[in-house]
């Protein structure tokens, strides 16, 4: 008798978990909560901004060299900065999960939040 490579059983596995995949991708939401972004400023969070829910807000820091960062519907970035290298700009605009821009010589970080999935396996 020839054995099969996959049964049944295994063929209903791999739909459901393509199908809770897709759900994820579907449904964003499901994968965690909103994004938010947070300004650190030499190690301190100066400000977070809720980027699902439209927030805009301008940011200029007092720093030395001096940043300009902005969050519009969806995004926050550097606008400008009186940085010689402008690293931070040149970035772009931040809009998943885990982006980040750094102005070292300000020490400002913009980083990205939310809308993950944690899980610890043990």
């Amino acid at each position: 008798m020839p054995h099969k490579l996959l049964g049944k059983k295994d063929i209903i596995v791999i739909l459901a978990v393509l199908a809770v995949a897709f759900a994820f991708l579907i449904f964003p939401k499901l994968s965690g909560g909103e994004r938010r972004a947070r300004v650190i400023v030499d190690g301190t969070v100066i400000r977070e901004i809720n980027l699902d829910a439209g927030e805009q807000a301008r940011i200029v820091t007092d720093t030395s060299p001096r940043t300009v960062i902005v969050a519009g519907v969806g995004e926050i970035k550097f606008e400008s900065a009186d940085c010689p290298d402008k690293i931070c700009v040149r970035t772009g605009a931040l809009k998943n999960n885990g982006d980040t821009a750094v102005c070292l010589p300000a020490k400002v970080i913009v980083t990205v939040t939310g809308r993950s999935v944690d899980a610890v396996t043990y």
